[in-house]
């Protein structure tokens, strides 16, 4: 995961605060989860070095990611 992740994340949910609590989501986690998984992919919360030769990080740091999201991001802003 990115170093920044943290940061990165709480952009996100101040940037899309609103979208967040009235698109019927569960929850910060969710909100990414339900993106990357249907639109931008997971890539964006890897550093480069981390990612494998086709440009995606593999299932094992998607999972952890998710869980690592789950753990710490369970709640609307």
């Amino acid at each position: 995961m990115r170093k920044s992740i943290d940061t990165y994340v709480q952009s996100i949910a101040s940037d899309n605060k609103q979208f967040i609590i009235e698109g019927g989501y569960e929850s910060i986690a969710d909100y990414i989860i339900s993106g990357a998984e249907y639109g931008t992919g997971y890539y964006e919360y890897f550093d480069d070095s981390e990612l494998d030769e086709s440009g995606e990080p593999t299932e094992e740091q998607i999972d952890e990611l998710k869980e690592y999201l789950n753990d710490n991001y369970n709640y609307l802003p």
